[in-house]
């Protein structure tokens, strides 16, 4: 019998999984015993997103309010796309400007 597969969200939050027996999938890649390891690595480090401005250390960041039909439409292209919603409207932008 294979094993159920879940997409979680990118603010979910877990406590105990069986990874042997579950499937889980983060961000587009099935989550393995390394893989979560490698994440808890990196959240300890402090690692984030690389910068979009190479040298300056910090990239500039626009807020903008949409509607609850835009957001929701917006999380279901980064789902499908296996992207963060930041990505998504990342390309946007620069696909309008």
């Amino acid at each position: 019998m294979k094993a159920p597969t879940y997409r979680v969200p990118a603010d979910a939050t877990a406590t105990d999984i069986d990874l042997s027996s579950e499937e889980f999938v983060f961000r587009g890649e099935r989550l393995t015993d390394e893989r979560s390891q490698a994440l808890v690595d990196e959240f300890r480090r402090g690692a984030g997103r690389p910068s979009l401005t190479p040298g300056t250390g910090r990239s500039p960041q626009v807020g903008v309010r949409v509607t609850p039909e835009t957001r929701r439409r917006l999380q279901a292209r980064a789902d499908k796309e296996h992207k963060s919603l930041s990505d998504v409207i990342r390309d946007a932008i620069e696909h309008y400007v």
